[in-house]
């Protein structure tokens, strides 16, 4: 019977958040708006974001010289598109305080199909399943849960609107 050797590997396996220099550059680029800088900084900032998928310059396409809100704008735009499929939409519209969040809920009268077997034959038609309302005053912040809350009483008082 041959040798066998068995040989036993311990791997570390941690959680951690890589953060990417894409997200670190728009970070830096909404601070600078945010706190009212237009100056080109900004632009170089969303200028190398663009430039490693081959878009345009900032300047190419929307001109220089523009507004905080213009530039803000930009960079909204590039975060959704840059992090569309990582999951940080929702908090991104909640720091910004983004009503168009809410929306109402769409569907498709099922009834309108005509054929099931057929989906060449479909019609669809487009039917309000529910309306939906923002409540500004509790909106933005989530509540405390009350685990916490039992665990340390100065948490108290709660979220405005829980």
């Amino acid at each position: 019977m041959p040798n066998v050797c068995t040989i036993s590997v311990n791997i570390l396996l941690f959680d951690c958040k890589i953060v990417n220099l894409v997200r670190i550059y728009l970070m830096y680029a909404e601070a600078l708006i945010e706190s009212g800088n237009t100056t080109q900084d900004v632009y170089d900032l969303i200028d190398k974001v663009r430039a490693r998928v081959g878009m345009p310059t900032v300047e190419s396409v929307e001109g220089t010289g523009l507004s905080q809100d213009q530039l803000r704008k930009i960079l909204r735009h590039e975060r959704r598109v840059e992090f569309c499929m990582e999951g940080t939409r929702y908090a991104d519209m909640l720091r910004w305080k983004d009503t168009s969040l809410v929306h109402d809920v769409y569907g498709y009268d099922k009834s309108k199909l005509s054929d099931p077997s057929s989906p060449a034959t479909w019609t669809f038609s487009q039917i309000k399943i529910a309306t939906r309302t923002f409540n500004a005053a509790k909106g933005w912040l989530w509540p405390i849960p009350q685990a916490d809350i039992d665990i340390n009483k100065n948490l108290l008082p709660n979220n405005p609107g829980y």
